[in-house]
């Protein structure tokens, strides 16, 4: 049977054709709203939500002169110091046709990996004819500068900024596993599985199967596989009159069901499509009713566990 499908968008985190992927998007496009006549380098800091190999990043900026400009791009390393390294990781070039604003690709001249939750910084050697690329207010991140020079030190900038830029990839499909054991059931062991790749903007299949047919459960999502509210997990269900089944999911939300014939259920879930969400690990576990299971008369799968790919 199929379920009614689910989106995480309301649960999650609320390009040119030459360019990869958009792996992370900070801040909505306006007109940037300050230039700068100070003549130095500027980086903005992100965090790698999963390990990823960045291509190129936008920028939203203009220049403020009719005919044009040129920026020099960066990408940077972090240092054992929390601040970004001294010599880039990475190079580029972002020409602007005229004054009119909009995104404008850096154009980066080798590809920079990344591990999971690696920090790092891109930017741009700012001159008199190009406005930041800056809101005036979004989401922050930290902003760093230094002054045109051979080894001159990072200074982090009083307030934290508003940067519009975009980061692109290569494309890392999501993933998925299973782990833990599910506890017998009239239609054997209950397994939980994902029948597609597992990609922002993509639909999945959840899909249960080994259980009775014509069975009422429930689907368990969660986004925590350590901790349910207080509760630490896995939580064994023995002294609930069901050995041999846990709970393996911070199960924040639950979607009923009824098998069919073959003892299957199947979700059709919805991934948002937003890079902000990439890595970002779901739960699932099955539990259904079956009275020949145990004294309680529920079955559990396996977890299964996805992690959000582009």
């Amino acid at each position: 049977m199929k379920l009614t499908a689910l989106s995480l968008a309301p649960v999650l985190l609320a390009a040119t054709a030459s360019l990869s992927a958009q792996c992370i998007t900070l801040n909505e496009s306006e007109t940037p709203w300050l230039p700068d006549p100070v003549l130095h380098d500027r980086v903005y800091k992100f965090v790698a939500p999963a390990a990823m190999t960045v291509t190129d990043f936008e920028l939203y900026t203009h220049s403020v002169v009719t005919e044009g400009s040129t920026l020099f791009t960066r990408l940077y390393l972090q240092n054992g110091a929390g601040e970004p390294r001294n010599n880039a990781a990475a190079f580029g070039t972002l020409n602007f046709p005229n004054w009119n604003p909009g995104w404008f690709a850096a154009n980066l001249t080798s590809q920079v990996s990344l591990d999971a939750g690696q920090e790092f910084y891109v930017g741009y050697q700012i001159s008199h004819v190009t406005h930041r690329p800056e809101a005036s207010s979004g989401t922050s991140t930290e902003c760093w500068r230094r002054e045109l020079g051979i080894n001159t030190d990072w200074i982090r900038t009083t307030t934290d900024k508003f940067p519009m830029v975009r980061i692109h990839c290569l494309d890392t499909n999501g993933t998925d596993r299973t782990f833990g054991t599910g506890c017998q059931s009239a239609g054997g062991i209950p397994q939980s599985l994902a029948l597609d790749t597992p990609n922002i903007g993509e639909t999945v299949r959840i899909r249960g199967r080994r259980m009775p047919a014509g069975a009422a459960g429930s689907l368990f999502v969660g986004f925590e596989d350590d901790f349910m509210g207080g509760l630490p997990l896995p939580f064994e269900l023995s002294l609930l009159q069901m050995p041999g089944c846990s709970i393996y999911t911070s199960s924040e939300v639950a979607v009923s069901f009824v098998t069919d014939a073959a003892g299957k259920a199947t979700l059709d879930l919805a991934i948002d499509d937003d890079p902000n969400i990439i890595g970002m690990l779901v739960y699932f576990q099955h539990a259904c009713v079956d009275p020949t299971a145990n004294a309680f008369g529920i079955a559990w799968s396996e977890a299964l566990e996805i992690t959000i790919g582009w």
